[in-house]
This record gives structure tokens, sequence and C-alpha cells, in this order.
């Protein structure tokens, strides 16, 4: 009999002939309890790149009927006018990720089942219902990247919606409750003096933008820029100081989370559903959908009182139109008074070909603000205001060789050009192959940063070379890390990237074969980053280069060809003006754009 494995809850790894869903089985704390946890893993179904591109579209098309379908459905349950593109900046963050988390499930499931067809049983434990209730996006996501409780669960639903006929399912009597409010993140130590300055300075923006959110004509919304350059930007444009940090405060909100299950099963009625996957859709969302777009959608609307009656002739915003339901709202108030709105990316480097958010910012903003040199007439490259906080570093005691990782996420929630699951086991391996080749002493030298989103990269990293000093993100700030470093190593094609060239610290990035697809642009600029020896597949050649360059790597940075690379890379991923603050003012307050 063979034992299916759907999430890494301890209990469940007890038995021979135990068959692995995915690598997000694996935890390296349990790893040594079962040594058959290393045979039997299936294969992430997106690591086919094919699939990959099949199931975006699918996605897309998915996700956009429902954005009409859900229009039409809310607009009568709340008694609502609005449009289209209102509902979806309401859902629009949180639906494309809901839906790739699904289907990814779904499809695991299915090749799992399309493979082992008998002779199959695994375990369900009792969970509490409410772990599928959400409050909106953020909440979400923190469930399902990470919580093995919610994902067993929702894999359990899908067995017993589509598989109960091909499995044994064994009811474990053991009532599991999942602490969904543990948080096991560092937070950055900040002195009492910095505490102190940043509650007076949170009062003070409290007044500043209790008025200015009601006297201004446009509203810059929490954007990351440094506070002095964004206040720089406001005074020359005209505008009212304010910050807006509270002012959109949601958390006695998100509090006490009921559902009214009846009302939510008429609601979601499947009168239009294509596929099995479809209908099982609409079986989950009626737990699932978050009550900010159901039960507490007026609580919400009424919280923006006399907010909604603003009028406003633009709207910036870079987070707040993902993650904060009550901002999102009074924004799609905001946008059926034809206010314009600006999406600005708050980040960039190369572009990958598919979009997490299936293409989300394009469809509901009037421009999008991005990092990166572009061709689309509804976007436009602005100077990327939030890296100058890397400018003219101090640098101290330079002696590092700082590798920064982005960890993969441990359970997919987007459907992007990224690794996935195992995959990611393939830059770790890089990443060993290349310290192996270093010498003894810039070995001795290594900070390797990373985050954790459920893979421990850095403690695996540890326990292969117990001289690398680990860091993680939440810990140390990147500017900090930057300060101690000679030489950077970056195997993530993200921010980061930006981050380190900004600073003028010299860097190679080091990202294996076919773990990232690109669009046309990007790879251009990947290949001439190649031939300058600053973009590297091979481990081995990376290390090469750091053993050769490593006494002074300013000098191989300053040299003709490299300089050429850095600049065109510059251009195309972060350019930035000399006049950055009339670039930014005469943006947002032009009559034209």
């Amino acid at each position: 009999m063979n034992q299916l494995i759907t999430t890494s809850i301890d209990k469940t790894l007890q038995k021979e002939n135990l068959i692995f869903l995915g690598e997000w089985c694996k935890q390296t704390n349990l790893e040594k309890k079962n040594d058959n946890q290393n045979k039997n893993i299936l294969p992430h179904h997106w690591s086919d790149k094919e699939k990959l591109e099949r199931d975006y579209k699918y996605l897309t098309n998915l996700n956009d009927n429902l954005i009409k379908l859900f229009t039409q459905k809310l607009n009568k349950f709340h008694q609502l006018n609005y449009s289209e593109k209102s509902w979806r900046i309401i859902l629009g963050s949180w639906l494309p990720l809901y839906l790739s988390t699904m289907f990814d499930r779904w499809e695991s499931l299915r090749i799992f089942f399309d493979k082992y067809e008998k002779d199959i049983e695994t375990y369900s434990f009792t969970i509490d219902e409410n772990i599928f209730y959400n409050y909106g996006t953020l909440d979400f996501i923190e469930k399902g990247v990470q919580n093995d409780f919610w994902n067993h669960k929702n894999f359990s639903r899908i067995i017993d919606f589509q598989y109960k006929s091909k499995v044994n399912v064994h009811k474990d009597k053991i009532n599991i409750i999942s602490d969904l409010s543990k948080n096991e993140n560092f937070i950055l130590q900040k002195s009492f003096l910095k505490s102190l300055l940043k509650k007076m300075f949170i009062l003070v923006d409290d007044v500043l933008s209790f008025i200015g959110i009601r006297t201004n004509k446009i509203v810059i919304e929490n954007f990351y820029h440094r506070k002095t350059d964004l206040l720089k930007i406001l005074i020359r444009s005209k505008i009212f100081p304010a910050f807006y940090l509270n002012t959109f405060n949601e958390d006695k909100y998100k509090k006490n989370l009921e559902i009214e299950e009846e009302k939510r099963k008429k609601f979601f009625n499947c009168e239009s559903c294509s596929n099995d996957f479809e209908k099982y859709l609409f079986n989950a969302f009626v737990t699932d959908f978050p009550v900010a777009y159901l039960e507490k959608f007026e609580l919400l609307k009424k919280s923006n009182g006399k907010l909604n009656k603003l009028k406003k002739d633009k709207i910036f915003t870079k987070v707040s139109y993902i993650m904060n339901e009550r901002f999102k709202l009074w924004l799609a108030e905001m946008v059926s008074n034809k206010t314009k709105l600006y999406v600005g990316q708050h980040g960039g480097c190369l572009n990958t070909k598919l979009n997490g958010f299936l293409g989300l910012d394009k469809k509901i903003a009037d421009k999008v603000l991005t990092w990166n040199e572009t061709r689309k007439t509804n976007e436009i490259q602005m100077s990327p205001i939030e890296l100058f906080r890397f400018k003219n570093i101090k640098k101290k005691n330079q002696k590092n060789l700082l590798i920064v990782n982005g960890e993969t996420a441990r359970y997919p929630c987007k459907i992007q050009s990224h690794p996935f699951a195992e995959e990611y086991k393939k830059s770790l391996t890089g990443t060993y192959k290349l310290i192996e080749k270093l010498k003894a002493d810039i070995k001795d030298n290594i900070v390797y940063r990373s985050n954790d989103l459920g893979y421990k990269t850095a403690e695996q990293i540890k326990e292969k070379f117990n001289e690398v000093n680990i860091d993680v993100f939440q810990k140390t700030s990147m500017k900090d890390n930057l300060q101690h470093s000679r030489l950077a190593v970056c195997t993530y094609p993200e921010t980061a990237v930006s981050e380190i060239i900004f600073s003028r610290i010299p860097l190679i990035i080091f990202i294996p074969d076919n773990l990232y697809e690109f669009d046309n642009d990007s790879n251009e600029i990947v290949e001439m980053l190649k031939k300058s020896k600053i973009y590297f597949q091979d481990p081995e050649e990376a290390a090469k280069h750091i053993n050769l360059i490593w006494e002074d790597p300013f000098k191989w940075w300053n040299e003709k060809n490299t300089v050429e690379s850095i600049k065109k890379f510059e251009k195309f991923a972060l350019s930035t003006r000399e006049d950055w603050l009339s670039e930014w003012t005469n943006l947002i307050t032009s009559k034209n754009d």
C-alpha cells in the first residue's frame, strides 16, 4: 500500500512506501527522521515550462472571466454599480494569487492520481474549518506560502471532492490547532531613541494625514521613498506634506473572522463552471472568499466615511493597492469618480516573462511607473528613488564576500517565470560548488544573506560550511551588510541586484540555467553581462573569477568593458536622472499624463 504524504506535518512520516507530493513535504529538521524522504518525490509540474505557459494562459482567462462574473454578483449583493475596473482594484491582487495557489494544489494531486491509480492511503487530520477564513490578500499569502496545516487541509479537501473513491483516507482523531498568529520572523533591532522618534513621527503624520487626505487633490500614498526625498517632491509639487501611514489602518477589522455560510452557498453557485477544477473552486470559495469583500465590506466602506466622497485628480500607490483592503475600497471609489491611478513598481531589475499577478497593474492603472526601459504606451520609466538610501553608503572594513539569496517559496502562490519547489536545489547546490571552489581566505569572510520561506537554505549552507556567517533579511538590513562587503554575489535577478549596483559594490550574478525565463529585452542584457563576466551560470567559472579578482575587485569593476556593461544595465533597469526631483514633480503636477 502506497502512502501519500501531502505536507511535512511530522506525524505523517511514520510508515514505509511513502510517496511525497512535492519538495515541500521535506523539511531539514525532519530529514534525518526518515531516510525514505529522498525517494518518491513528485517533481513540480511547473518545472515543465511549456505546461507553465499553458496554465498561465488558462488562469489569466479564468481570472478575467471571474472578475466579470463577480462584478455582476457583488454589485447585486452590495447594491452597488461599480465598474469592472473598480472590482478588479478590490479583488485583483487576491484573486490571481488564490487561483494560482488552488490550481497548483489541484494539479499536483491530479498528476499523482494519474500515476498511482490504486493501493493508495493517506491521513486526514482534524483541523479547524476556520483556517480557510481569510480577511484579505495578506493573510491568505501567509497561509498559502508556508502553513502546513492550511495546505494539508486544502489537499484533503481536494481529495474528498475529487478522489474519494481512489484512496483510503485515515481520519486521525487528534485535533490539530494551528496558531496562525505565530510569527517566527526576526525584527530589525532599533535603539530606544529610534523607536521613540518613530512613534513621535507617526503621531505627527497622523495629524498631517488627517488634513492632507482631505485637502490634497493629488495623493501619494505610503511610497517606499526615503521620507526626506518624498518630502522634497511634495513641497516642490505644492502638495500638503503627509505620508498617510495610518490613514487606512485596518488591524481591528482583521479580528473575529466569521462567515455567513448559507448566504455564501447561494452566492457561489457554479452556473458557468467548465471543468472539475472550476467546480471545486466555487466549492472552496464558500469558506475562502475574503470577508473584506462580503461580510465586512460595508463595515470597511463605512470606516472610510466622508473620505469616499472626496474628489481627487491623481492617486499614486506602490504597495497598498495589493495588501490593504480598506485602501482598495477607497481607491475603487476614487477611480469610480474618474481619479487617475498611477501604480509604481517598488522594485526592479531584469523582467521575467510571466507576471505573478496576471497583468494586474496594466489593467487597473492609467500609468504604470517602472524602473525598466519600456516601449509600452501606459508605462513610464522613472528614476528609482527607493535606491537613494544605497547611495554613498559608508564603507567599513570591507573584507566580506556577501552572498545574497532569495529563497523559493515552499508552497507556490504565484504562477510566474521563477523556480518552483525542488528547483531551488539547483541554485543551492550551485552555491555549494561555488563556495567549495573559493580560496580558504575568501571562505572565512563569507556572509550568506537569505530570507526564509520554508526551505531554510541558510541552515543548509551553515551545516555544510561551518565557517560561513549567516544573516537573514529580518535581522540585518541590506545596507548594513553592504557596508562591510568587498564583493557581492547575488543568486536571483531581482531588486537586490539593483541595490548592490547602485551602492557601487562590485557584483557577481550567479544563476544556473533554466531557473528564470526573461523577456526579450532582459535576455539581451543578460547576454551582455555574461560577456563582461558579471553574470554566470556555471558555479566553478564564477568561483574562478572571484578568486582572480578578490584582492582588488574594484580594479575589475572599473575596467572599460565592465563599466560600459554596468552603464547599459543602469540605463535599462535603474536609470537615475540628475534632476530627478523635476522629473517626478513634472509627472505629478502635469495635466496631460
